[in-house]
């Protein structure tokens, strides 16, 4: 078996304590584009988080491996893992505030984030950042460079925001909710940038998204998620065409599409983290929900090749 570029294995990560990330695992090949989906709510955002150890003071990793290119990444030391997070691996956030600094240029913060790594001067790094912004089809990227982030339309921002993530030329990008923010047309160029830099440079994308269209359109394979556990996964056409689980038909259920049908809406909410629950967490929710599903939590399952549940059941 090719050995993948990033594996993560039995993941658990808790805040003060209460679980949040539930004995999660998948994998990530070169060059591939994995897209991770569910309401807000889900976890997907601090699996992201604890991929790049970024939990803050309240989180950790209670159990499980994350492995980038064979190598385990809790035994990388702070130098380590600052120069992986550099080098090999960019993130992109919903918010570009979260990656651009409001008090400084853009030229002054691919410098910064340049001069990190190697030694380099102002003129070349300037160059490297404007080379970057047209490989990335943003137009008039020197004028871009003198500009500060709030001279910028939100869309511009999280498209400089990805030229910055890509300065390195890293292996692998980190993207979470990068198009939730903008209007339908901006999330469209957005898109259409992350997926030709898979092309051009073969950088593999772990996305996370509410967004099945996002999913849809960029994903090879797709995990979806619900109360911090991965319900459904496998290959992108058939979990969108066959799925399997309730939770990934409502979501599919919930997309506008041009036949006239209004979408129909989930009702109720994900369960509040720390609640404690005999068996499946979508048992409340589910139509199809037997005396059994409140009982048991269900593992995941092969349905076809390539493809795999927690449920059988179809329902109607």
């Amino acid at each position: 078996m090719e050995k993948q570029l990033l594996e993560v294995r039995n993941l658990q990560v808790e805040y003060l304590g209460i679980p949040i990330v539930k004995n999660i695992s998948l994998s990530l090949g070169k060059g591939e584009i994995f897209g991770i989906v569910g309401e807000s709510g889900c976890g997907k955002s601090t699996l992201l988080s604890a991929i790049l150890h970024v939990l803050g003071a309240d989180g950790r990793i209670v159990g499980g491996r994350i492995f980038f290119d064979g190598k385990d990444m809790s035994l990388f030391k702070k130098e380590e893992r600052r120069r992986i997070k550099g080098e090999h691996l960019g993130a992109v956030f919903q918010n570009p505030g979260e990656s651009l600094n409001p008090s400084r240029k853009i030229e002054t913060q691919f410098y910064e984030a340049l001069k990190a790594h190697r030694q380099i001067s102002k003129q070349e790094s300037r160059k490297l950042a404007a080379d970057m912004m047209e490989r990335l089809n943003l137009e008039h990227g020197e004028e871009l460079l003198k500009k500060y982030p709030f001279q910028l339309s939100g869309g511009m921002q999280q498209r400089v925001a990805l030229a910055l993530a890509m300065i390195m030329d890293p292996e692998l990008l980190l993207a979470d909710e990068p198009t939730s923010a903008l209007d339908v047309t901006v999330q469209a160029q957005v898109i259409k940038e992350m997926m030709e830099m898979r092309d051009k440079f073969g950088t593999a994308i772990l996305i996370v998204t509410h967004n099945m269209g996002v999913i849809s359109h960029m994903a090879d394979r797709v995990a979806v998620m619900y109360a911090g556990r991965i319900v459904e996964y496998g290959d992108k056409k058939r979990v969108l065409k066959n799925p399997s689980h309730p939770y990934t038909r409502s979501l599919l259920n919930a997309i506008p599409d041009f036949s006239g049908n209004l979408p129909k809406g989930l009702d109720g909410n994900p369960p509040p983290f720390g609640i404690i629950q005999a068996g499946c967490e979508f048992a409340e929710r589910c139509p199809f929900a037997t005396e059994d599903c409140k009982k048991i939590i269900p593992d995941l399952k092969q349905v076809e090749e390539e493809h795999f549940s927690t449920c059988m059941e179809k329902g109607d």
